[in-house]
C-alpha cells in the first residue's frame, strides 16, 4: 500500500492552510508533527476525503482518488480528534449504524465485524452498555473501533494520544 501526496494545497478564501505539499508513504506508522495551525488536520481530513484539495493529487497506489474516490473510500479510516456518538445508543447498536452507513450490509458479516472490533479494542463486554455511560476513553475505544468496521488499509488518527 502506497499513499503519495503531489503538490496538494487546500486554500480557504485568502487563507492557504497546506501549500504544494509532496511525499510519498509505505506501509509503517507516519506522525506529523507541526505547531497549532500547521495544517495537519486539515492535510489529514483532505486525504481523507472530508475536504476537497484545492489543487494538487493524492494517490493510492498509483489511482488518483479523485477519479477513484468510492472505490478508494473503503481504504481509508479515519479518527478524528472529536467525533460524535450517540449517547443513547448501546455501543453495538452504535456500531451497527456505523457499519451499516459504510455499506455492510449483510447482517452476518456485519454481526461479526462488530464482534471482532469490540473484542479487539477490548470493550465486548461493553456492548449493551449506552455511550453516555463510558468514560471518555472508552467512548475512543469505540471511535476506534467504528473506524476499523471497514478494515481499513489506511488508517488517519488526528490526535492519536488525545
Amino acid at each position: 500500500m502506497e499513499l503519495t501526496i503531489d503538490r496538494l494545497t487546500k486554500q480557504y478564501k485568502n487563507k492557504i492552510a497546506v501549500d504544494r505539499l509532496s511525499f510519498s508513504l509505505t506501509k509503517g506508522v507516519t506522525g506529523l508533527l507541526g505547531a497549532n495551525g500547521a495544517g495537519k488536520t486539515t492535510l489529514m481530513r483532505v486525504i481523507c476525503g472530508v475536504f476537497e484539495q484545492s489543487y494538487g493529487k493524492i494517490f493510492i497506489n498509483g489511482i488518483d482518488t479523485q477519479v477513484k474516490r468510492e472505490e478508494l473510500q473503503g481504504l481509508i479510516g479515519y479518527l478524528p480528534q472529536e467525533f460524535g456518538t450517540y449517547e443513547n445508543l448501546t455501543s453495538w447498536e452504535f456500531l451497527e449504524y456505523q457499519a451499516l452507513l459504510k455499506g455492510i450490509y449483510d447482517s452476518k458479516v456485519r454481526h461479526q465485524r462488530i464482534t471482532e472490533v469490540l473484542e479487539a479494542v477490548h470493550m465486548y463486554e461493553n456492548k449493551d452498555k449506552k455511550i453516555g455511560g463510558f468514560s471518555g476513553g472508552m467512548k475512543q475505544r469505540i471511535g476506534i473501533a467504528q473506524t476499523l468496521l471497514n478494515l481499513p488499509r489506511i488508517l488517519v488518527v488526528d490526535e492519536p494520544t488525545a
